[in-house]
């Protein structure tokens, strides 16, 4: 055999070894849905996290969680039940109270889990406070650069306060929505499969638009509204409010909160369909009903002040690599 053709072998031979193995990576990579957590990159994070406090995090046992989700297609990735643990715990920690902390603590429910792995966030967990079936608050934490980050929006229309081990951390006398008459809006039907049927409708109208993340604020992003809510809420059989969430991967960048009411609570005038948005990011966003602009907030540079409706805590402990954060 030539020496040329001795190297043609060989050729062949490292080029069906290297083949092999590229084979088998790929086996390996396609058990998994989702990289490993990117803490610490992504240049687009919603905001910059901002420290507050300097105690230990210990935890109170606080509310029980109603572990929910909007859908299979929402389910947490594998391998991930001890962070699971850890953002239900960093939820329950929290009392939420409408109006002074003389009330009894809002209900807590899970209503998503999400990634989005545009931003380098692999797992996080959206929840949500009620009272009688009204959402008037809702947290996403989220672990990044090595702690947990609990991010904040008031949903109430009134005053709204958080406490966490035994210290108010969060009080906003603000409104956090506003809700407002769906133009020309049907009459809510007296059935509940009517309603929700009403909901969808209602929801598949409304657009939301994110927008601020480039230097120039030039770009415009239309974000996916899920097909289902991610909380609805009956009562005496019949749909009273619901939220859907408007999403980038499967992160929530907004909700809109549908609700039947009347103009006032004592009003004998035929309750009507009524809309709010909340922000769930710190980017413009804007609404529009059909073809009018309903709703629009600006691009959102810090959110440490405890009394505005959109905030956020970091935790100042640090998560360890058995956390699964890194």
């Amino acid at each position: 055999m030539s020496i040329h053709a001795s190297r043609k072998v060989r050729s062949r031979e490292s080029h069906r070894i290297v083949s092999v193995c590229f084979a088998a990576l790929l086996s390996a990579a396609g058990m998994f849905v989702f990289p490993k957590p990117l803490i610490g990159q992504g240049a687009a994070i919603k905001s910059n996290p901002t420290r507050l406090g300097a105690e230990a995090d210990q935890r109170p046992s606080g509310a029980q969680v109603e572990l929910e989700r909007a859908g299979a297609a929402d389910a947490p990735p594998a391998g991930k039940t001890k962070l699971h643990r850890l953002l239900d715990e960093s939820a329950k920690g929290y009392l939420i109270y409408s109006g002074d902390a003389r009330a009894e603590p809002l209900k807590l429910k899970c209503v998503l889990r999400w990634a989005n792995l545009t931003r380098g966030s692999v797992d996080v967990a959206t929840y949500i406070w009620m009272l009688d079936g009204r959402p008037l608050a809702t947290v996403c934490v989220y672990p990044w650069a090595g702690r947990l980050c609990d991010n904040f929006q008031s949903l109430a229309e009134g005053p709204i306060a958080a406490r966490l081990d035994g210290r108010e951390l969060w009080r906003c006398e603000k409104p956090g929505v506003r809700f407002q008459v769906v133009p020309s809006g049907p009459k809510p039907e007296k059935s509940a499969t009517g309603r929700q049927r009403q909901m969808k409708s209602l929801a598949g109208q409304f657009r939301t638009t994110l927008m601020g993340w480039n230097a120039a604020d030039t770009d415009r992003e239309e974000l996916r509204m899920l097909p289902r809510p991610v909380h609805q809420h009956e009562e005496g059989g019949l749909v009273e409010n619901a939220i859907f969430a408007f999403v980038q991967g499967t992160d929530p960048e907004a909700f809109l909160l549908l609700e039947v009411r009347s103009k006032a609570a004592d009003s004998e005038e035929d309750p009507q369909w009524h809309f709010a948005m909340a922000r769930r990011t710190s980017g413009w966003l804007e609404t529009r009903y059909k073809e009018e602009l309903v709703w629009k907030v600006e691009r959102l540079h810090d959110y440490s002040d405890p009394k505005q409706p959109h905030f956020q805590y970091v935790h100042p402990t640090l998560l360890d690599d058995a956390d699964g954060s890194k």
